[in-house]
């Protein structure tokens, strides 16, 4: 979603991407479908097993801002999903090591 649908489009259905540059907006879709992509990709395909910690251990960090950014903003509802795709994610990231 955010990579390709229109930024008022977005905020009609989250409220941030309305408050922040469109840039970091699709930076963060770009590492949200990097992070999906590294994650899945060498469990499916066996080549370089290595990269899904590391992919999840990303993610776990751009959750983690995400988290911060939805505290300083008082989102209390906006820090359940953040939560527990920092949760997930860093428990695959600490499975494969």
């Amino acid at each position: 979603m955010k990579l390709a649908m229109d930024i008022e489009e977005l905020t009609r259905i989250m409220v941030w991407p309305g408050q922040v540059p469109e840039w970091l907006v699709r930076l963060t879709g770009v590492c949200e479908l990097s992070g999906a992509i590294g994650i899945v990709g060498p469990a499916l395909t066996g080549i370089k097993p290595w990269l899904t910690r590391w992919a999840a251990f990303g993610l776990s960090t751009l959750m983690g801002c995400a988290l911060g950014y939805h505290l300083m903003l008082f989102q209390g509802l906006m820090l359940v999903p953040s939560l527990v795709l920092l949760v997930i994610s860093a428990y695959v990231g600490v499975r494969r090591m």
